[in-house]
């Protein structure tokens, strides 16, 4: 299957930047897009391993996976924007000031130590607010 004329054309401006960034619906293709683009990168001689491809999704980080693994043996890295970052720190955790044991939480961790937080917070305000009404403020 064949690019697009839209697709090449995406293509085409990827290969005039370093750093490049493609935005579209859902369905449009990026994928393909950034499969053909690290083909060509890596066809002009470019280390696979020195490309780093980051997506948003689970899914379209597995599927660029698997099309760039079937077009060359090593991928290079493909990753969520959480995943990187969770590699980028437990990389640097020592300098980060981290454990390097740390975890990313899921959904449900999140909105719970959310609740948690804002629970604390309110509380806190609940007793700045009651001193300063003792004290004849408010």
């Amino acid at each position: 299957m064949g690019l697009t004329t839209r697709q090449l054309e995406a293509v085409a401006v990827l290969e005039t930047a370093r750093d490049s960034c493609i935005v579209a619906g859902p369905g449009s293709g990026k994928t393909t897009v950034l499969v053909e683009y690290f083909k060509r990168l890596v066809a002009a001689g470019t280390d696979p391993l020195r490309i780093l491809a980051i997506t948003f999704t689970e899914k379209a980080t597995t599927n660029m996976q698997t099309k760039l693994g079937l077009a060359f043996q090593e991928r290079g890295y493909v990753s969520t924007v959480h995943g990187f970052c969770a590699r980028l720190l437990r990389e640097n955790a020592i300098f980060a000031g981290i454990d390097p044991d740390f975890y990313v939480m899921d959904e449900r961790e999140s909105a719970r130590a959310q609740r948690v937080a804002v629970d604390e917070a309110d509380a806190r305000s609940i007793r700045r607010r009651y001193r300063r009404s003792d004290s004849g403020c408010l």
